[in-house]
């Protein structure tokens, strides 16, 4: 097999320069994308400064739904939250040293869990969702609690 360039084959010199490549090639793709991009660049240079600071700024242009609920009921920072894997349910833990269980759908208060003399840095579901773990401040970094949900 003939591993000269394909121009060789024609019976043209092999071009010096190991960039140049034939009409229609991945190269002429670069070159087409970096002008389409200077284009753009240009055209967004020439936008006026109030059209620029406006697309800086995501909360003017990434779209929102207002809120369906609000959770209160902590009466200190929340530092976590986990989903139930199966039902409606959210736990949420705090600074406040309690974990409180919510129906995210309706918005309803369930239950309390408390006992911790500080605060809870971290909660979760097991996969099945039977089991809600906890990781308090007051316990070392390899300990958590389990409890039983009912």
């Amino acid at each position: 097999m003939d591993k000269r360039h394909p121009s060789a084959e024609k019976g043209k010199p092999r071009p010096s320069n190991p960039l140049f490549l034939p009409e229609g090639s991945f190269f002429k793709q670069i070159m087409d994308l970096e002008a389409r991009l200077h284009a753009l660049q240009t055209e967004l240079d020439s936008a006026p400064a109030s059209m620029r600071q406006k697309n800086l700024d995501p909360s003017t242009w990434i779209p929102r739904n207002t809120a369906r609920h609000s959770l209160s009921g902590h009466r200190m920072p929340v530092t976590g939250l986990a989903f139930h894997p199966t039902f409606t349910v959210i736990a949420s833990c705090s600074d406040d040293a309690t974990i409180k269980v919510w129906d995210w759908e309706t918005g309803e208060f369930e239950q309390t869990i408390k006992g911790h003399t500080k605060s809870v840095h971290d909660v979760d579901f097991s996969f099945d969702g039977k089991l809600l773990s906890m990781h308090p401040k007051d316990c070392s970094p390899a300990h958590s609690y389990s409890i039983l949900l009912l």
